[in-house]
């Protein structure tokens, strides 16, 4: 996908997957605009040469958000329970990627 994008042949099979669940970016929007910059969350998924598995890895926006205090101090518990929604709803994506990844 980069590949093909870019028009470089030199870069291994990678995939930048940017999603932003709907309810998250209103609920994150709500605790303060400029966390729109945060937005969306990114997952990488990509293959190496000599490796025959495919590797997936997601960066979470909003422990990001969290993490380095992006979010009005006034807000912590709003953006704690934005954490373990999109904790919740990211378990249910490594589920099926645990399930179906053989596939």
């Amino acid at each position: 996908m980069v590949e093909g994008m870019l028009g470089h042949d030199d870069v291994e099979r990678t995939a930048l997957i940017v999603v932003c669940h709907p309810e998250i970016a209103y609920d994150a929007l709500g605790i303060d605009p400029t966390l729109a910059g945060m937005l969306p969350c990114t997952t990488i998924v990509y293959e190496r040469e000599g490796d025959d598995r495919v590797h997936v890895h997601h960066v979470s926006a909003t422990k990001a958000i969290r993490d380095l205090g992006c979010a009005p101090s006034e807000s912590s518990a709003d953006v704690e329970a934005l954490v373990e929604k999109t904790g919740e709803l990211m378990t249910v994506v490594w589920e099926n990627i645990e399930e179906h990844g053989s596939e």
